[in-house]
This record gives C-alpha cells, sequence and structure tokens, in this order.
C-alpha cells in the first residue's frame, strides 16, 4: 500500500510531469511501482483464494467496511464543503459497487462473483491443463493487448475481466508452485529492474514518437505503446507483479517487533486505500501541495515523498483502527456469520425437503 500512495502523490501532485529529465524518471518509477503492487494484490487473491471456502460473509464484511468510508466521508464534506457536495453525493455514497465510487472494489466484487467457479475449475483440472490455461489468458490479455490494442475489454487493467485473469494466474501459482526458484533478495531485484526497464521503455518511447512525429505511422503507434507500457496489463508490470510477490512470500520475518507491526496494520491496510482515494478527497484533497516536490533535488523529492507517503498511511491506518474498534464492539464479524449459516441451513432444508 506504501507504493500505491506514492503513485498517487506524484501522479495527483503533478510530479512525474516535471520538466526535469530525472524528477520525472524517478516519479515515472515509483507510479510504476504503485500500478504492480495493485497487479500483485489481485494476484495474491487467486493464490490465497483458490483453496478457501466461499463465504458471503467474508465479502459483506468487506462491503460494510467500504460503505462506512463512503458514506461517513460523504457526511463529512457535506458539512465541510455544503457548496459541492449534496444530497446527490450522500445518495451514490451508499451504493459504492454500482457508482464505482472505488474501481478496484467494483472490479474485485464480479473476481468475487466468479470465483467459486473459477476455483472449481482450477481444482479439477490437471497440471498441464492450469498451465495452458493461464499461460493463454495472460498472453492474450496482456502480451497481444500491448502489441494491437486493447480489444478484449480490460480497460487497461482497471476492470473486473483483468482482476479475474490476474485471480486465475494467482491460483495457477498456489497449484503448480509455479513461483520462480530465486531467493528474496534476487526475485525483488529482478522486479526492480522491470519496473525500471518499463520506465526506460515508456521515456524511450515517448522520445522516439516526438522525433519521429506523430504524424508518422510509427510515432504514432510509438506514442500509443509508450502510454500502455505503464498499464496494468503491461506485461513488464505483471512479470514484475510476479517477482515482488516471489520475494515477499519466501520472506522469512523472526523478528517479534516486525511480526507485530506486520499484524496490526496488514488488517488497516485496505481501509488505507479506502480513506485516501475516497472520490471527495481524491477530487477536494490539496494534492496540489505536493507540486513542489518537482522542483527539488532527485533525492529530496524521493525523501519527502516517503516521509508523506509514511504519513498519510499511518493518518489513516489510526482511524481504521477506530473504526475496527467499532466493528468489533458491535460483533459484525460473528453477526454476519452467524446470518450467513442460518440462511445455508435453511436452503440445505429446503433442498432436502
Amino acid at each position: 500500500m506504501f507504493t500505491v500512495i506514492s503513485a498517487h502523490i506524484v501522479s495527483k501532485g503533478n510530479i512525474i510531469l516535471s520538466n526535469e529529465p530525472i524528477i520525472s524518471f524517478l516519479a515515472c518509477v515509483l507510479y510504476a511501482m504503485g500500478v504492480c503492487s495493485m497487479d500483485a494484490y489481485a494476484l495474491i487473491s487467486g493464490y490465497v483464494g483458490v483453496d478457501t471456502k466461499f463465504k458471503f460473509s467474508r465479502f459483506a464484511l468487506l462491503w460494510f467496511n467500504v460503505l462506512f468510508y463512503s458514506v461517513v466521508i460523504t457526511i463529512i464534506f457535506i458539512i465541510i464543503k455544503p457548496n459541492c457536495v449534496g444530497i446527490k453525493e450522500l445518495a451514490k455514497s451508499f451504493f459504492p459497487i454500482m457508482t464505482e465510487s472505488y474501481w478496484y472494489f467494483t472490479a474485485y466484487f464480479c473476481v468475487f462473483l466468479f470465483s467459486p467457479i473459477i476455483n472449481l475449475g482450477m481444482n479439477n483440472m490437471s497440471r498441464n491443463q492450469l498451465k495452458y490455461c493461464a499461460f493463454s489468458i495472460i498472453i492474450a490479455f496482456s502480451f497481444l493487448q500491448i502489441l494491437f490494442g486493447e480489444k478484449l475489454g480490460t480497460n487497461g487493467g482497471c476492470s473486473g475481466f483483468w482482476l479475474i485473469v490476474l485471480y486465475i494466474f494467482g491460483a495457477y501459482i498456489r497449484k503448480t508452485d509455479f513461483l520462480p526458484k530465486l531467493k528474496s533478495g534476487y526475485a525483488f531485484a529482478c522486479y526492480f529492474l522491470l519496473i525500471l526497464l518499463a520506465c526506460a521503455s515508456k521515456v524511450f518511447a515517448e522520445h522516439m514518437s516526438v522525433k519521429l512525429g506523430l504524424e508518422s505511422t510509427i510515432g504514432s503507434l510509438l506514442s500509443n505503446q509508450s502510454g500502455r507500457l505503464m498499464h496494468f496489463i503491461s506485461p513488464l508490470i505483471v512479470v514484475a507483479a510476479v517477482c515482488i510477490f516471489t520475494s515477499f512470500n519466501k520472506m522469512k520475518f523472526t523478528n517479534k517487533g516486525i511480526i507485530k507491526t506486520i499484524g496490526f496494520f496488514s488488517p488497516l491496510a485496505f481501509s488505507v486505500y479506502l480513506i485516501h482515494v475516497h472520490p471527495l478527497i481524491w477530487a477536494y484533497a490539496p494534492w496540489s501541495y505536493f507540486e513542489v516536490f518537482a522542483t527539488f533535488n532527485p533525492i529530496k523529492m524521493l525523501i519527502y515523498t516517503l516521509i508523506s507517503t509514511i504519513v498519510i498511511f499511518i493518518l489513516c491506518a489510526l482511524i481504521d483502527k477506530l473504526r475496527l474498534t467499532l466493528f468489533d464492539a458491535i460483533k459484525l464479524k460473528q453477526k454476519l456469520d452467524s446470518l450467513e449459516f442460518k440462511l445455508c441451513r435453511r436452503i440445505q432444508k429446503q433442498d432436502v425437503s
């Protein structure tokens, strides 16, 4: 989530558009790392979900989390910005999936609905069938779309379709133990080199498109390709996501302090995303304050971006700790589990009768 926040800082703060080449390239690297992290999350969902029992209550708890911030933050903005936010925005906040308040959650909703069917197929296919299925969809929806343009409805990766593709590939990794035979450090090095290659390729494509002229066929093609190299569907980004997932999957933490810190922040990470990309915060937060970072020297820009990322993460995490305490106090998870159990028993009785 740190890299996702950093990506939003350099994009919303227009640091990535800096006229200083080094600053612009470093911002591009931070942005690519954030995009890669979102792909990695989707891979993890397939890796974990393929052997997990399907439960509506699990998604319902997630939905209540999204609903909580969607409504509460909207109410806060109605109070502090009544001229900009009104009843229409409040009404929309109660339907975060259908209004796509959070595109990633709307896309994940599609993954959740199809996951039982996907899991059934993945758990009943041979190793070769899994390999052909997983690599066929990655080639079709990543490599070929970069070469020939997006023809299969992935919307640059901002869609449920693309998350389903990554879910399947993550499930394939779990079922076949496909992870590269690399140590954690080497896998991280590969990840970082791929990120640098993606950014360098983008810069080169942009440079050549300008040099050749946008009116030329090759120049126009390179101009279009330069943007796709930073999309979620970019092959370089996808392979980098597999590498960073491999790196963290193979890390072994023994320090109790680190384990406790991870245990504290892990349940709060998703809400950090929900808070800082809420549509109203995205639209009205003073993101322009970060534009000054583009005037710093490269090291200072990176330090200030890192500090800002940490501050945003900790602040959002502490806010979510209050939300988590509230949900625990009203025993929301237990009530949802109980409700699902009762509904399942009633359905089973009806099937028997």
